[in-house]
């Protein structure tokens, strides 16, 4: 049930069953790391046993994964919850049409963690994938919990499934900005058709559809548990307070047991703690992580460290016949999720106590586990840091609801640079301080955002719509907030990619690389590690693969499809505008591509 991930089980969400292939995916998180996203075409293309920081490392394959599968998989994040890139990448670009900012309708934070998948079986059926999560599509390693279920859609509904069905429909009025109409369309096709579907849980569970439960959406204001008559009660979270831990202890008045991070039960009152039977943190070393912040609203931000920690949620309640249920998703133990401030999803499954109840969970997370201390007194910042905090939350949400921004980008008059400006119009505090700057260049070259500001002498693959913003206190310097918009942009080529592409093709062995991806080679043997932890492509040398065998690929692929060759088409020809690319270009295949270009004439 729970274990240490190591991101693999995130990557295998959306990997196809054995025969089939991957439609449409859409996952719902708080916050997001974009080389985290990077990753996921990867997963759906390559079985490579590789480490996510390794299939990064090779930006070849990563836009052949983005050409194939990239456009069919679409994110929804919290409108501040895009982490800013610790490196750039240059094929981040190819990410801007498959990121949605949301925002919650009720003043908290888009907090749902949700995958679905939909693949195309070998018959033509549909099957879909559903996911709940804890965590976010970021680079933590905590311990967490995941419900992971497939089903075919049937003839009749199923009132189980019918809630995921109206939070999808529910996403195309919470974006900013609004998502276009063809994908709208696709979400509800997609909930319509999860409305049909039988979702079973996992073994050990009743064999009784899962029903699923968001939050704070029309419909759905706040969280029900459907719990009556509890004995036991064993809750997880790494957020709590007061009121919801009152809430969730009552469920069971012959033993409660609770599990949190000590930061968060060091401001909870000593009095409220006290009532519980039993309060445990993770040990020091497992409770390292500060993979979550907390502001007002009892949000939760997942850091780039990859250390481990607490992110698990959920809350098991033992009734009367040995039958337990199990409440698990997003939610944490605040006010901010059970009252419908934030939008949150969670799901609930039935068994029986012998086999999925307290006692079997908690020889599980024993052994990580250690008794609660409280301190001496309840920890309690200053008055003068809490009041910085809540003007820059303040200021944040003054800015997301006053700001118009755009990008327009112009050609340079020499040479082939451009010019990335921002310009519209926002309010802020005085005492705040915003600086900005596009991911695709350096931290360092940030720049206060006093409109128009902009970057000049650019390239033009570095031309992009996500923009890093930084807030800081004029006072207190080293309390800040920083996040990534994916803004409107004009006046860029569409062929941006291609350019990417161009830019990261730096010699013969990656361009002949590429033609191989494109016409369907999809070697893992390609990929051999330097000692400096680069990768290396000779890949005709070092898997053996001759120049010459190119021809009948190429006239195989031309005979069938034709239009795979369009790329290849576009890549040579802008190689041959400069003599750097031209030189890219072996004798062999120049002359290979002219008989293939006359074959597609005929």
């Amino acid at each position: 049930m729970l274990a240490y991930d190591n991101r693999a089980v995130s990557l295998e969400l959306l990997r196809p069953p054995t025969g089939s292939k991957l439609d449409f995916a859409v996952v719902l998180s708080y916050t997001l790391n974009l080389e985290a996203l990077l990753a996921l075409p990867l997963a759906v293309v390559s079985h490579q046993e590789a480490s996510v920081e390794e299939l990064l490392l090779d930006p070849i394959r990563l836009l052949q994964s983005l050409r194939e599968v990239g456009d069919k998989i679409h994110v929804f994040v919290d409108e501040t919850g895009v982490h800013v890139p610790q490196r750039r990448h240059p094929v981040f670009v190819a990410l801007e049409s498959c990121v949605h900012l949301v925002r919650a309708p009720n003043g908290g934070v888009f907090h749902p963690k949700l995958w679905v998948a939909r693949f195309i079986q070998s018959d033509g059926t549909p099957c879909i994938r559903v996911a709940i999560l804890s965590r976010n599509l970021t680079y933590d390693r905590s311990l967490d919990l995941a419900l992971v279920s497939e089903a075919c859609p049937g003839e009749e509904s199923v009132s189980g499934s019918e809630p995921i069905r109206d939070l999808l429909e529910e996403l195309t009025s919470m974006s900013r900005p609004r998502i276009p109409k063809s994908l709208s369309n696709k979400l509800i096709a997609l909930g319509e058709e999860i409305s049909r579907c039988e979702f079973l849980p996992p073994e050990g569970f009743y064999p009784s559809p899962i029903e699923f439960q968001p939050i704070g959406i029309p419909g759905y204001p706040q969280l029900s548990l459907n719990v009556e008559h509890g004995k036991r009660v064993l809750a997880v979270a790494p957020f709590v307070n007061r009121s919801a831990l009152d809430d969730v202890r009552v469920l069971g008045p012959n033993e409660s047991r609770l599990i949190s991070r000590p930061d968060e039960l060091d401001t909870v009152p000593v009095e409220c703690l006290e009532e519980w039977n039993s309060v445990s943190v993770l040990d020091d070393d497992i409770n390292e992580s500060d993979e979550e912040m907390v502001d007002e609203d009892k949000a939760e931000e997942d850091s780039n460290s990859s250390l481990s920690g607490l992110h698990a949620k959920f809350v098991v309640v033992e009734h009367r016949r040995s039958t337990v249920s199990w409440t698990l998703g997003s939610a944490n133990l605040t006010a901010a999720a059970f009252n419908g401030y934030n939008v949150e999803i969670v799901a609930q499954l039935w068994g029986r106590a012998s086999r999925v109840g307290i006692d079997t969970v908690w020889k599980e997370i024993e052994r990580f586990c250690q008794d609660y201390k409280s301190p001496n007194e309840e920890k309690e910042r200053s008055v003068e840091e809490q009041n910085a905090r809540n003007l820059l939350n303040q200021a944040k949400r003054d800015f997301l609801d006053s700001q118009s921004l755009r990008i327009s980008c112009t050609h340079e008059d020499s040479g082939g640079l451009w010019e990335w400006s921002l310009s519209g119009k926002f309010k802020i505090d005085q005492k705040v301080k915003v600086h900005v700057w596009p991911i695709s260049v350096n931290k360092d070259e940030c720049k206060e955002l006093q409109l128009p500001v902009s970057w000049k002498s650019m390239p033009e693959e570095r031309l992009i719509s996500f923009v890093a913003f930084r807030f800081s206190v004029q006072d207190f310097p080293d309390l800040d907030e920083s996040f990534v918009l994916n803004l409107p942009i004009s006046g860029v080529s569409h062929e941006r990619v291609d350019k990417v592409l161009r830019s990261v093709i730096d010699s013969t062995e990656k361009l002949l690389l590429f033609l191989r991806l494109l016409l369907g080679e999809n070697h893992d043997d390609w990929f051999v590690s330097a000692e400096n932890g680069t990768k290396v492509h000779d890949v005709f040398y070092e898997a053996g693969f001759a120049l010459e065998t190119l021809l009948e690929d190429l006239l195989r692929v031309a005979s069938r499809q034709p239009k795979r060759l369009e790329p290849v088409q576009k890549l040579i020809s802008n190689l041959k505008e400069t003599p750097e690319g031209r030189a890219l270009i072996p004798k062999k295949l120049e002359t290979l591509w002219q008989a293939v270009e006359q074959a597609l004439a005929k």
